[in-house]
């Protein structure tokens, strides 16, 4: 057939249009067989024949069986430069091969159709009876095969025991539903070199090729890009010992289920990919760009990028690698996306003797992605991604926590089915003493591999031990995976204690309170309890820690606060250190309070004080110069001496730890600097780096500076000879006893005071300085203590119970020896002659009220009591021996005792009453206006009595003579 030779619309039974047997056909030109329909061969049929068929068109012939366009057996059939389109058949939608040879070249064969197999071309296996051997081939070379359609396998091609070699060509536009661009079986084998397999579509296994039982696949720089298979294999499918070979070939935006490139499942021969590159390829569940099931599989040197899957962007793998190895070496592996494995992905129960192993692979994460979980396994254990806790509490929500399904390399499997997680008891079963109870929120389902529990309650005996199973079950048949919560049931919380069962915690009523749990405890004194774990201190108690049950009495009532807080945020402004009772820095000891330094505190007020006693001393001394004024100065020193120990006593009050007003402690820190020895020997504010022990030893030397210098005084008089020997020993020890009884309360206190420690947390302290410790916990006493206890044993017997004797014991050797009553009467005067020791009795009493901050605990019942009890007696012994002579002294003492009485009782009246805000400030003035009364009343009758001695003593005027 030549020129525009047509063959058209005709029918027949074999070759609708030409059948040549045993002949040779040629076509040529614009010759053309079309529209022609037959059983078989619908526009030719060569048998033993050989056809040449150059620049002629075959379109839209049909077969009823096979061959739409030509059927050819045991024939050559050499198609170049023509057209073999729209033509439509059972088997081979264009031609159909037994046999035969086919050689294709710079042809179109296109929109060919085939309701069974092969849209273009369909080969069949040779006859095995036939008496000669026989074989079938195709050459397909710069040709293309595009949207050619089957309904079963090849879209284009479909082959079967037949060597192919497709060169240059493009398959493309393809359907089937196996193998959209081509499908080969029975002892094929097949090569792409150079071409093109893009856009094809399988409604099954391989977009673009389905390799079946046989058949040899090979690749070679070959592009296989943007096939889709509904089920696996993307780009090539391979079973039943097909075999698939990729050299430098590239696998670009494939998609399917499983395995968005290849997909080889159990059976393959070998699939292997050579120095290729696998790119976006897509699938939905493993194997984005090679899923591998029962088969051997092998990449070198090739490159995954971009690929993404659920388990495997890149590589998945469910072999046992023992009998079906596995080889990656030289692999690169970049920006590849997957929920577990985005470089690989493979199955340990598959293969649980051998690993996947990938040798010298280079991975990259996408952008934005952990590098974590480059390879990966399914779940083969369970284990806690938020580990449980160790201890929880009956009934009480645990803290939540997760589970993990894990995969070989501890990650979580991600991708594992959903799993039912359940908690149980391994132990005693809960209907039995000590077992435990699970709430429903003990059990969960698995989403990504984690499993987590929120509000959860287990309740079981408290400190009881427990192990507890949480199991995954992936079906309600199946063992599923397992892992241990070992657990204790722990005591009950702070505020809490155990129920009768011992099964649940019940809060501590209010009036009670505990720190660890076990018991609740009555509410220490000095706290108030509210209830549960809560502790507050009340006004002037101070604690250590926010856990500490020991509540610890303030020395200073107003340096505490009240409520939760402790340590030194419960202090003050001022005050730091252990129940507060030290000053910081800037700040010195005002009675029982810190206040700031200034000029008026720090100096001022010191020496107008001394100057004050100096003068008064001046002015006692010098009154009494003579033995012969005795009589006449009697009442203005005993006066004097009224005043002195009131003042001296009320100063000392400031010490009982009373929580007064800011008014009152500054007005009984004034009195205090009467006591002159332990007022300015303690200049905080001058020289901060000072202790009590320094104020101890300063204060030990001024009775000692004040005999000396008086020693020497009496030994330069005496050397001088001015004054007779009686009246110097007189002035002498009268003025050295003025002097000691002047120190002797602030002496005798400070002496006493090295005495008295305290303990605080087991540190045992000084109570005159909480800043002195004196016996650290489980140690013994500091050597400096030990120093001073001793030195303070011997002024204890020189200073507070010296003084009095030496007075005592001078009182009865004046009294023997008249020429020396001179020296003692100061502590005579006033006094009647039976009463004559009475002012030792008085000094005895000062020092007793003085120092009972220091034998007592503070702003105790026995402290207060103590104190009102010797005042309660000397104002009954006052008008019972009548020891005045004068009324009006023995009034003004009962005066003095009564306002120290009423200060003491009205300072506990504070401290330990339940008074209003109204009633305590009433108190506190009334105090106050006792206080400064009774000083006014006493300073006025002292001046009163120096001026009418004065006016005594003074000289009457000279009567002029006659």
């Amino acid at each position: 057939l030549a020129g525009d030779a047509s063959v058209e619309h005709n029918e027949g039974y074999f070759g609708g249009g030409v059948m040549a047997q045993a002949s040779h056909l040629f076509m040529e030109g614009g010759s053309s067989v079309q529209n022609n329909a037959a059983m078989y061969g619908g526009g030719l049929v060569l048998v033993a024949a050989l056809g040449s068929v150059s620049g002629a068109e075959l379109r839209g012939n049909e077969a009823a069986h096979f061959g739409g366009a030509a059927l050819l057996e045991s024939s050559v059939l050499r198609f170049r430069g023509g057209t073999c389109s729209g033509n439509s058949a059972t088997l081979g939608g264009c031609y159909y091969c037994s046999n035969s040879t086919i050689e294709v070249e710079g042809s179109a064969l296109d929109y060919n159709v085939a309701g069974g197999s092969g849209g273009v071309g369909a080969y069949v296996d040779c006859d095995p009876t036939a008496a000669q051997p026989c074989s079938s081939s195709l050459e397909i070379r710069g040709s293309s095969l595009r949207n050619n359609t089957a309904a079963e396998e090849g879209g284009a091609l479909a082959l079967r025991s037949v060597a192919v070699s497709l060169v240059k060509t493009e398959l493309s536009g393809g359907g089937a539903a196996r193998g959209g661009a081509l499908a080969c079986s029975g002892e094929s084998s097949v090569s792409l070199h150079g071409s093109v397999a893009s856009s094809n579509a399988a409604e099954e296994e391989g977009g673009a090729a389905f390799v079946g039982d046989g058949c040899v696949l090979t690749a070679t720089g070959t592009e296989i890009s943007g096939n889709e298979a509904q089920v696996r294999g993307g780009g090539a499918f391979v079973s039943g010992g097909g075999s698939l070979e990729a050299d430098r070939a590239s696998f670009r935006g494939n998609a399917a289920r499983e395995g968005g490139a290849i997909f080889a499942s159990g059976g393959a021969a070998f699939v292997a990919a050579r120095d290729s590159n696998f790119t976006r390829n897509e699938a939905e569940e493993s194997g984005g760009g090679v899923s591998v099931r029962g088969s051997p599989f092998e990449a070198q040197g090739s490159a995954f990028a971009r690929n993404k899957a659920n388990r495997g962007a890149a590589i998945a793998v469910v072999s046992d690698l023992a009998a079906h190895p596995v080889l990656l070496s030289g692999l690169r592996f970049e920006e590849n996306i997957a929920t577990d494995g985005s470089s690989a992905w493979w199955s340990r129960a598959a293969s649980p003797l051998v690993d996947l192993e990938c040798r010298g692979c280079d991975h990259a994460a996408a952008s934005g992605l952990s590098n974590a979980s480059h390879v990966a396994t399914e779940a083969v254990a369970l284990g806690f991604l938020v580990p449980p806790p160790a201890a929880i509490h009956s009934n009480e929500a645990v803290p939540s926590f997760s589970a993990g399904l894990l995969d070989a390399y501890g990650q979580v499997a991600r991708t594992s089915g959903g799993h039912l997680c359940r908690l149980s008891a391994t132990a005693t079963p809960a209907h039995e003493e000590g077992g435990l109870l699970i709430s429903s929120e003990g059990q969960a389902e698995t989403r990504e591999g984690r499993a987590s529990f929120r509000g959860l309650r287990v309740e079981g005996a408290i400190l009881s031990d427990h192990d507890l199973e949480l199991r995954c079950f992936p079906a309600p048949s199946s063992a599923g995976l397992a892992v241990t919560w070992r657990v204790r049931i722990s005591g009950c919380r702070p505020g809490q204690e155990p129920s009768q069962d011992r099964r649940s915690c019940v809060p501590c009523k209010v009036n009670w309170y505990n720190f660890d749990g076990a018991s609740c405890r009555p509410c220490p004194e000095g706290g108030v309890c509210p209830g549960g774990a809560r502790l507050l201190a009340k006004p002037g108690w101070w604690r250590s820690l926010n856990d500490s049950g020991a509540l610890y009495r303030c020395p200073k009532s107003r340096s505490c606060k009240e409520g939760e807080a402790f340590g030194e945020d419960s202090c003050e402004v001022g005050h730091r250190g252990p129940a507060c009772a030290l000053c910081l820095e800037s700040y010195h000891e005002w009675g029982n309070t810190c206040r700031r330094c200034s000029m008026v505190s720090t100096y001022l007020i010191p020496l107008l004080a001394l100057a004050a006693l100096v003068f008064l001393v001046a002015v006692v001394l010098s009154s009494s110069n003579s033995a012969g004024n005795q009589a006449a100065n009697s009442d203005s020193m005993v006066r004097v001496n009224i005043l002195l120990s009131y003042c001296q006593v009320v100063g000392r009050i400031n010490h009982y730890g009373f929580a007064w007003t800011p008014r009152v402690t500054l007005a009984l820190g004034i009195f205090d600097y009467t006591n002159v020895a332990a007022k300015l020997t303690s200049p905080r504010c001058v020289e901060s780096g000072t202790d009590f022990y320094d104020t101890y030893l300063m204060t030990a030397v001024i009775p000692l500076g004040v005999l000396v210098a008086y020693a020497a005084y009496y030994a330069a008089s005496r050397a001088r000879g001015r004054r007779k020997i009686v009246d110097l020993r007189s002035h002498c020890c009268r003025s050295v006893l003025w002097i000691l009884t002047l120190v002797y309360v602030g002496v005798a206190s400070v002496c006493l005071e090295v005495f008295g420690t305290t303990r605080v947390e087991g540190v045992t302290m000084l109570t005159a300085d909480y800043g002195i410790v004196v016996r650290e916990p489980g140690g013994g006493v500091s050597p400096r203590h030990k120093a001073m206890v001793a030195l303070g044993a011997a002024l204890l017997l020189l200073y507070p119970v010296g003084i009095p004797l030496l007075s005592y014991f001078l009182l009865r050797f004046c009294r023997r020896n008249p020429e020396y009553r001179g020296a003692v009467a100061f502590l005579t005067c006033g006094y009647r002659e039976r009463h004559h020791y009475w002012e030792v009795l008085e000094m005895s009493r000062n020092l007793f009220v003085s120092v009972v901050p220091t034998l007592f605990p503070q702003n105790t019942a026995l402290q207060v009591a103590s104190a009102q009890c010797a005042l309660v007696c000397f104002l009954v012994a006052l008008p019972l021996c009548r020891p005045y002579k004068a009324n009006a002294d023995l009034l003004l003492q009962c005066a003095q005792l009564l306002t120290v009485w009423i200060l003491i009782s009205s300072g506990s009246l504070i401290e330990h009453g339940d008074l209003g805000a109204e009633t305590r400030e009433s108190v506190e003035t009334l105090s106050l206006v006792v206080l400064i009364s009774t000083l006014l009343l006493l300073a006025a009758e002292c001046l009163a009595a120096m001026v009418v001695e004065r006016a005594r003593v003074r000289p009457a005027p000279a009567v002029p003579s006659s």
